[in-house]
């Protein structure tokens, strides 16, 4: 990811989206979505390179009856 906020942007598409729907005013949504951003930074440092390296675990699995 290009950086913290980047992060944000895309996960609001999925993961963030049940919270953010629960939240009417805008104002409210921007400073959950910035506090969310703080909160990543403290977790998730940029690299050396100045980028940030999100671990994103999937499972693909395949179920036969």
């Amino acid at each position: 990811m290009e950086d913290h906020r980047a992060l944000v942007k895309w996960y609001s598409g999925s993961g963030l989206r049940p919270y953010l729907d629960s939240i009417y005013d805008e104002e409210e949504r921007a400073d959950f979505c910035k506090e969310y951003e703080e909160l990543l930074q403290a977790s998730y440092p940029l690299q050396k390179s100045g980028k940030l390296l999100f671990p994103f675990t999937r499972i693909f699995f395949m179920a036969l009856k």
